[in-house]
């Protein structure tokens, strides 16, 4: 499954109540789910058990002949009871359906009116800065998104579809859930201690989140802060893709040889950053362990 689906979803959700009809022959607008009447569908002022809601299937078109309006009698006092009369609503059976956008005046979408209408719905992800930070190599931020949007293909991700896994983990100590792989796991554990005693930060433990992870370096140099934001997404990544060496190749992949790859994310991060280092002893250790330049 594409990991943009849970995000297309929401999207819907939170779109639907700007989206309405103008309302010709019915064929394509759903009686009781979509918005012909009133702002919201006619489903959300009944209480139906779930399993008899998938047996109500009307389409408007059932309610209209070629003359107009044409619902039977204790329907329409259904309608009128909750505040719907049919006649201001208009309809032209001789013409289709058209789908319009509610805050438009023209009914026309427009990006412009989603971003002001479904922008307001959720608050900014704390983490867009550091998964778009202009020194991760694309590649590395791609990752750093899908990580952080929990949509990697993890055991746990993939068992919450309904799928069985019978799975070899790097550790054999427990399922691969994202913070047993990238925090939890002894591999990890190793490698976090290495990452953070060259910036001189506190260890990393179970009970950190990667905010407090990301956040370890928010007193730094903007140059150091783009090093360590490389450096925990490359050291992910890197787990990442050893667990599925693991997995799909039956290669493990040692400890010593997981720094050399994570230094070479490093070295693209360092000519990809534009920010500037201070000049003191603590930016110039770190570089010279990083094996970066100035």
């Amino acid at each position: 499954m594409s990991s943009i689906w849970f995000g297309i979803k929401i999207a819907s959700i939170v779109s639907k109540p700007y989206i309405g009809w103008l309302i010709g022959n019915g064929e394509k607008i759903d009686f009781w789910r979509d918005l012909w009447a009133t702002e919201f569908p006619l489903r959300e002022y009944i209480d139906l058990p779930k399993h008899l809601w998938k047996k109500c299937k009307a389409k408007l078109c059932s309610f209209i002949n070629s003359e107009g309006w044409n619902v039977p009698r204790d329907i329409n006092i259904a309608l009128m009871v909750l505040g719907i009369n049919l006649h201001n609503i208009p309809c032209n059976p001789f013409s289709v359906d058209t789908q319009i956008r509610k805050p438009e005046i023209n009914g026309e979408f427009s990006v412009k009116s989603a971003l002001e209408t479904t922008g307001k719905k959720e608050p900014p992800a704390w983490w867009w800065k550091f998964t778009w930070n202009k020194s991760l190599h694309p590649r590395l931020s791609i990752f750093a998104w899908r990580l952080m949007n929990h949509v990697l293909h993890l055991d746990d991700t993939i068992q919450s579809k309904g799928i069985c896994l019978t799975s070899v983990y790097s550790c054999f100590l427990a399922e691969k859930h994202d913070h047993h792989l990238f925090i939890d796991c002894e591999t990890a554990q190793i490698i976090w201690s290495w990452a953070t005693s060259i910036f001189c930060f506190p260890p990393i433990t179970g009970s950190d989140s990667w905010c407090t992870i990301l956040n370890r370096s928010k007193n730094k140099s903007s140059y150091i802060t783009d090093l360590w934001i490389t450096m925990v997404f490359s050291i992910c990544n890197r787990l990442y893709v050893s667990r599925n060496k693991l997995w799909f190749d039956d290669r493990k992949t040692t400890t010593q040889k997981l720094p050399h790859e994570i230094f070479r994310d490093i070295a693209d991060s360092a000519t990809l950053s534009k920010s500037c280092m201070q000049n003191n002893s603590y930016d110039l250790q770190v570089i010279k362990a990083l094996k970066v330049s100035c």
